[in-house]
């Protein structure tokens, strides 16, 4: 089972809160992920500029603050990505990142998300504009 068929997502999917992304976005963005340096379990951030918030003692309005001087912020869409070989799912920006801990409910370890455009042709991924999270804090390129 995809972690986009979990029974606490399907509403909003149903509901057209969010969108599924096809899998060629998430190989597209892992394979961005792949090219930068890697710690045993997750990306190493020496080396890139970014900022990192608490998520247990922020408010909305400090992550909404924070997230909008991030390159996550300059999108109004992200993706929230599961696995390379899964679809992920698409969705406003402010809902994704006020609903992280729902969004990754089921998902275990570090969790990335990246910004994504829409054109034409549907969703283009912006993998350079991305954030990670492991539920308590969010790290995001600036």
């Amino acid at each position: 089972m995809a972690y986009i068929d979990s029974e606490h997502l399907r509403p909003w999917i149903e509901q057209g809160r969010v969108s599924v992304g096809d899998v060629r976005l998430c190989r597209e963005f892992h394979d961005h992920l792949l090219s930068l340096r890697w710690l045993p379990s997750r990306l190493d951030w020496e080396g890139l500029r970014f900022d990192e918030l608490d998520l247990t003692n922020a408010d909305r309005e400090q992550l909404a603050g924070r997230v909008s001087r991030a390159r996550i912020g300059q999108h109004r869409d992200l993706l929230v990505m599961y696995t390379p070989d899964e679809p992920g799912l698409c969705c406003d920006r402010d809902l994704a990142v006020d609903n992280l801990d729902y969004l990754y409910w089921k998902a275990p370890g570090y969790r990335y998300l990246c910004g994504v455009d829409i054109d034409s042709g549907g969703f283009v991924t912006d993998p350079g504009d991305f954030a990670e999270t492991d539920g308590t804090r969010l790290r995001m390129v600036l």
